[in-house]
């Protein structure tokens, strides 16, 4: 039997999100209340935020003092609320249209087949506009074709 490895991944990194989610706020070098710290004492010397990363903030802290590994574990929470929330709101749309556009015919055939030729053209409509806009075609006085009249318009 072969190992899907990015089933594997995937599903560490859910449950790494999700350990994160539920117990986080109560591990020891977490600041659960995200206190400012707007003044710091270190050898005598008056240090002001952001702090570079030390023992105390591994990733170092914002302008305000605010540890930088706290407010990421402290916002993994909201993060993965939305995420689920998000997902849960797309399967309830999905499956009840996949399932009513699966006769092929009726709207939501033509609502499904509709959405799928509009972003199955998307990719290459990004790829042309990233490509026209190439410094090397955007600031060149002789421009080519197409070229000339996109970089003509802006």
């Amino acid at each position: 039997m072969a190992k899907n490895t990015s089933l594997l991944i995937g599903s560490f990194f859910i449950f790494f999100f999700v350990a994160m989610m539920l117990f986080g706020p109560y591990l020891p070098f977490v600041d659960s209340h995200l206190e400012e710290e707007i003044v710091r004492m270190e050898d005598g010397k008056i240090e002001t935020p952001p702090y570079p990363p030390s023992k105390e903030n591994p990733f170092g802290s914002d302008e305000r003092g605010k540890d930088l590994l706290s407010m990421i574990v402290m916002g993994t929470k909201e993060t993965m609320l939305i995420i689920f929330s998000i997902t849960g709101i797309r399967y309830l749309i999905a499956v009840p249209l996949g399932m009513l556009a699966s006769s092929n015919k009726g709207p939501a055939h033509y609502i499904v087949n509709g959405w799928n030729q509009l972003f199955s053209a998307l990719p290459t409509l990004f790829s042309a506009i990233i490509l026209m806009n190439l410094p090397i075609f955007y600031f060149q006085r002789k421009s080519f074709g197409m070229v000339d009249c996109l970089v003509s318009y802006h």
